[in-house]
């Protein structure tokens, strides 16, 4: 019983989904469903005042501490954003989970 339960287990851990407007809009493991999907961190001292820039110009970001990462959103539009508060540096990084299966749901409900 013990062996079965572990089994269900470590499918389940492997395999996610992902749901918007109430259907599977992604399914995978965790790599599949990232893929080579990319995220723009945000690096500043003035981190509200960026995330609040951001935000106001619809772009999708996720906050870790003071760490902001901006989900789909290309180059141009965030220094857009940012460029009247005078503040940030940007690097690409590889998108996590969470803002992959964001950037999905969101794209699937627009």
């Amino acid at each position: 019983m013990l062996a079965m339960i572990t089994k269900e287990f470590r499918i389940l851990r492997r395999d996610r989904r992902t749901m918007a407007a109430g259907r599977i809009v992604a399914a995978g493991t965790q790599s599949e469903i990232i893929g080579s999907a990319s995220a723009l961190q945000v690096t500043t001292d003035a981190w509200a005042e960026a995330f609040q820039a951001l935000t106001a110009a619809n772009i999708l970001v996720t906050l870790d501490g003071r760490t902001i990462r901006a989900v789909d959103a290309d180059t141009a539009a965030i220094s857009a954003a940012l460029d009247s508060a005078h503040i940030a540096t940007l690097k690409e990084v590889p998108s996590t989970l969470e803002e992959r299966m964001a950037s999905i749901a969101t794209a699937t409900t627009r």
